[in-house]
């Protein structure tokens, strides 16, 4: 079976090949063999190929007929110019200063000071030593005065009391952070506090309660006079209360 299947397939290609070849003879013709490939060879006439002497003509002709018609062009619109300005007086030369040359300084000399100087004399190492220029004199210990009295330095109640404030502010306002709008509320109706907002109440119960805990400071200063007898009371004590 398998070779008569293929018998029969050659039978039917050969059968194609015949017909495609039938086919394109039909479609493309034979190229005539005076029909020749490639570059021609182009013959010109005697006549039609211009001189040397005619190509020179031909050019002056044209440059004559172009300076003809541009002979014949003219302006008609010019540009308006102004009149030209009159200067009355010449004006007057740019005078520049005269150049001058930079004198230089001559350079003195740096005096040396007693400091920097060092003395002639040589020790046993044999170098120089310096000198100082002034030497410091040691008080004797019979002439110092000591003071009577010693006076304090300024005490002031307003410093603790300022400080006191603020660390109680401080707590307060850590206290009053957390708390809702609810639980400030309640305070605030507690303590007889106007409420509008939030924030605005949290300071309003801190500056209330401040004012509550420090009504009775003191904002007055203390000077204090102390001797040096250990064993007699201060004379002046002056302490003012407001």
């Amino acid at each position: 079976m398998q070779k008569d299947m293929q018998l029969q397939l050659a039978i039917h290609v050969g059968e194609l090949e015949d017909r495609l070849v039938q086919r394109l003879n039909q479609v493309v013709s034979v190229v005539p063999p005076s029909q020749e490939r490639g570059k021609k060879n182009v013959t010109y006439n005697q006549n039609e190929v211009p001189s040397a002497s005619s190509r020179d003509e031909s050019d002056t002709n044209v440059t004559q007929d172009l300076s003809a018609c541009a002979g014949r062009l003219e302006i008609s619109d010019k540009r308006k110019r102004g009149p030209k300005p009159v200067f009355e007086d010449p004006s007057p030369l740019m005078e520049q200063p005269a150049k001058r040359t930079l004198i230089r300084e001559i350079l003195k000399p740096i005096k040396l000071t007693g400091r920097l100087t060092r003395s002639k004399s040589k020790k046993a190492g044999g170098s120089l030593t310096p000198t100082s220029a002034k030497k410091k004199i040691a008080t004797p210990l019979s002439k110092r005065c000591t003071p009577t009295r010693k006076r304090t330095p300024l005490v002031s109640a307003t410093v603790d009391t300022s400080l006191e404030r603020l660390r109680y502010l401080d707590n307060v306002l850590r206290e009053l952070k957390d708390l809702n709008a609810m639980e400030l509320q309640r305070i605030c109706r507690e303590e007889n506090i106007p409420y509008d907002k939030k924030i605005d109440g949290i300071f309003d119960i801190v500056d209330y309660r401040t004012e509550r805990a420090f009504i009775a400071a003191t904002a007055e200063a203390e000077y204090i006079t102390i001797s040096d007898d250990v064993s007699t009371q201060p004379k002046e004590i002056a302490t003012t209360v407001g």
